[in-house]
């Protein structure tokens, strides 16, 4: 079927128009908009983020390069404003397709939408556009081949499509030729790199989004690749076990999308890689709203399917690797009741209760749960206290995860909270003002004003 796939997910991309999505589609993709903004912009004050952004945000532009209040070119911004979003491990995902759209549209299509002038009907269906095809790729795949980290695989593909649907307007034929054009060069990120908590992890993001912007490029000036690029060539090095099937399995007839897969993604409340979030959430559970003196705990218990309970480094050296730690990220929601933006801050891991437990915590997998994935992220925790007393809790899908999210009053605050702490009320105000606004259909320029407002680092 020479150029099949390409094609199918083109003209269901072409098909897709915000406006006439269901209330509950718009509202979750709205609130992407603002959780990634947000994201970008805490992560954006890092030292190592801040110092590459300088090094790397040259040149003048229309789009505005996040923190430094100036304008550079489109590639340049979605490069320089990626970089932040998945430091500090609070991106957004989707667990059955097993990667983070929204992470890579936005710095995309912010960037492309400033460059174009673009209104909001444009940005938010290109938007649901390339949120859509790219889930069904990645839920097509079956993960990535062992080895390959899903940042810059299905999700590049998706950014690509969508660039293309927002500068064309939504012609099919430069939608499909994003698509072949992104497949024509895939990439595959080292995934030990990202989760041992290596500070080049920050660049995979990044690069998937300057490559976006760029495939978005060419092909709106008539370039293209060979039809069938996506199954033969892309599909070979980053799909671990590609079901074709899938894909047109999930479009009407017309070619359409039977159903909008974008509440089915999850929005992260915890600063920690989502393999973890079920035992961080079990963990919380059994606290009851209190939390354990470390003093009194004798051994910590946690179980959990195989992906998640391969984190279990009891001793990281700093705040990344923390982020990647099961024992750590345990140990500080038992310590401190909570597993926050706030918890886990730059820098060296200054929490010394949280650091001893940690290393009294122990990890395994249990063959009955690694079934429970990716359904859900299960995890079983028992706390062994020195009194003889045992805490056990349990939990299956994370919290923030799947269309009951946003009911969740820890996640619809989130945004606000991140903007609030890195930037101050008055400009988190007027930035989620803007993300509102361009929901309703209005000019993306107001935002790009208080973006250009923003400083950091």
């Amino acid at each position: 079927m020479s150029g099949g796939l390409a094609d199918m997910l083109a003209e269901a991309a072409a098909r897709t128009r915000f406006d006439a999505a269901p209330a509950d589609v718009r509202e979750r993709a709205e609130f992407l908009v603002a959780d990634v903004l947000a994201t970008g912009v805490s992560g954006g004050a890092r030292r190592d983020v801040t110092a590459m952004r300088r090094a790397a945000g040259t040149g003048d532009g229309a789009s505005t390069l996040i923190g430094e209040g100036r304008g550079v070119p489109a590639s340049s911004a979605a490069y320089c404003n990626a970089l932040g979003v998945a430091a500090e491990q609070l991106q957004d995902g989707h667990r059955l397709a097993k990667g983070h759209p929204a992470s890579h549209l936005v710095p995309v299509l912010l960037a492309l939408g400033e460059e174009s002038g673009a209104d909001g009907d444009a940005f938010m269906s290109a938007m649901l556009a390339g949120y859509e095809l790219g889930v069904r790729i990645g839920i097509a795949m079956g993960g990535t081949p062992a080895g390959v980290h899903d940042i810059g695989t299905w999700a590049l593909v998706g950014a690509a499509a969508a660039g293309a649907h927002l500068v064309s307007g939504g012609e099919s034929s430069v939608i499909r030729s994003a698509i072949r054009i992104a497949a024509s060069a895939p990439q595959a990120f080292d995934a030990e790199t990202v989760f041992r908590g290596r500070s080049a992890s920050h660049l995979a993001l990044a690069s998937a989004c300057q490559s976006a912007v760029m495939a978005t490029y060419a092909a709106l000036a008539g370039f293209d690749a060979e039809e069938d690029v996506l199954e033969r060539h892309w599909l070979a090095h980053t799909a671990a076990h590609f079901d074709w099937s899938a894909i047109p399995t999930s479009l009407n007839p017309d070619g359409s999308w039977k159903e909008y897969l974008i509440t089915g993604g999850y929005i992260k409340i915890h600063p920690a890689c989502a393999h973890l979030h079920g035992a961080i959430d079990a963990a919380v559970s059994l606290l009851g709203g209190e939390r354990i003196d470390p003093d009194e705990v004798d051994n910590v218990v946690v179980e959990t399917y195989s992906g998640a309970a391969a984190f279990d480094d009891a001793e990281p050296v700093d705040d990344l690797r923390a982020r990647f730690s099961l024992p750590y990220v345990v140990a500080s929601a038992l310590a401190n009741g909570r597993l926050d933006e706030a918890s886990i801050p730059e820098g060296g891991i200054d929490d010394s209760a949280a650091a001893g437990l940690a290393k009294r915590v122990r990890v395994s997998a249990n063959a009955e749960m690694d079934g429970g994935y990716p359904a859900g992220r299960p995890a079983m925790i028992e706390v062994h206290l020195l009194s003889g007393r045992t805490l056990r809790g349990e939990w299956s899908v994370p919290r923030g995860d799947g269309p009951l999210a946003l009911l969740d009053p820890e996640v619809r605050s989130k945004p606000r909270r991140l903007l609030e702490a890195s930037v101050g009320e008055e400009l988190a105000d007027g930035l989620l003002a803007e993300v509102a606004a361009l929901a309703r259909g209005d000019s993306l320029a107001p935002l790009s004003a208080e973006l250009r407002r923003v400083r950091l680092g």
